[in-house]
């Protein structure tokens, strides 16, 4: 169902290009999982052209592939980096991506605060599930990290995701 919702945000845009990516990519996605290793390298490498060119849902592939080091060696730094570009251009899943992966650390240091200002943006930007998270987190912060997370939050969307990192 998620493919479908960017396929139809992308008609709304630029219709016949965009319409065109994005077929391709719900093409490549929907069969990641029957893909062998060496399948998987070949469809971060058809992302990463897309993802360098500006395509968000790319974008968000690529940064996901190198969360887990799908098709690619795993790296973290690369991985946020992609997600952020993905999430100015307003994919949700990866606004709900960055906050799981600050949740649990992984790759680095777990914050709640992050967590919980990633949450909240997609849960802003009508992520349902983004706002199940955020509603999970505000209980691991105290009142002065709510205060800190929401601040934060504003303030990584208002800089259009230049400064996501807590003073």
């Amino acid at each position: 169902m998620g493919g479908l919702r960017c396929a139809l945000r992308y008609i709304r845009q630029d219709r016949m290009k965009k319409v065109l990516v994005t077929a391709a990519l719900l093409s490549i996605c929907s069969n990641i999982f029957a893909l062998g290793e060496e399948k998987n390298e070949l469809l971060f490498e058809k992302a990463k052209i897309l993802a360098d060119q500006g395509n968000a849902e790319a974008q968000f592939i690529v940064g996901a592939m190198y969360s887990v080091g799908d098709g690619v060696s795993q790296d973290v730094t690369r991985a946020v980096r992609w997600l952020q570009l993905s999430a100015k251009q307003e994919v949700v899943a990866a606004h709900r991506t960055l906050g799981t992966m600050y949740a649990l650390g992984y790759g680095g240091a777990q914050s709640n605060i992050l967590a919980f200002a990633w949450f909240a943006i997609g849960a802003a930007l009508g992520d349902e599930v983004a706002a199940e998270f955020r509603d999970a987190a505000v209980n691991t912060l105290s009142t002065a990290e709510r205060e800190i997370a929401t601040n934060l939050a504003l303030k990584c969307y208002r800089s259009d995701y230049e400064t996501c990192t807590p003073e």
